[in-house]
């Protein structure tokens, strides 16, 4: 379906942030944390690409350069995670994004069942009014045999 591609990049997007946020304003590395963030996300696809995440980091790497590389966040996320990552403050970066992320998906999200409610209404009014017809052509069929 068209835009759910975008919804759960965002899901992810909120996931991974927050998570992040939260254990290294917690005082995790983030080696730890990336392996915890790994359990969390829901397709093995979005897994490798965090195992491969933290084998780069564990190189040496940058964690916004690293995340460029696996590309599982949007670009303006990582951007404002490397921002968060030169000036000290990635807990509160990461939180920010999550926040800014997570208000995008609320209104995708809101979007998608204004546009699926009607749609599976008349969906189902189609469904019933076939219905009602193929049992009154029987029976017009039945009536028709009797006479």
């Amino acid at each position: 379906m068209p835009g759910v591609r975008e919804l759960v990049r965002h899901e992810q997007t909120v996931v991974f942030c927050a998570t992040l946020g939260t254990l290294t304003h917690s005082g995790v590395d983030i080696s730890s944390g990336l392996r915890l963030i790994r359990d969390l996300m829901r397709d093995n696809r979005s897994a490798e690409k965090i195992d491969r995440l933290v084998a780069s980091v564990r190189q040496g790497h940058r964690l916004s350069d690293a995340l460029l590389e696996v590309n599982i966040l949007p670009p303006y996320a990582v951007h404002m995670l490397r921002v968060g990552e030169e000036s000290g403050e990635l807990d509160s970066a990461a939180m920010r994004i999550a926040g800014f992320y997570e208000v995008r998906l609320d209104r995708a999200l809101t979007r998608l069942t204004a546009i699926l409610g009607p749609a599976i209404i008349i969906l189902v009014s189609a469904l019933i009014a076939w219905l009602i017809i193929s049992v009154i052509t029987a029976l017009l069929s039945v009536n028709d045999l009797l006479q």
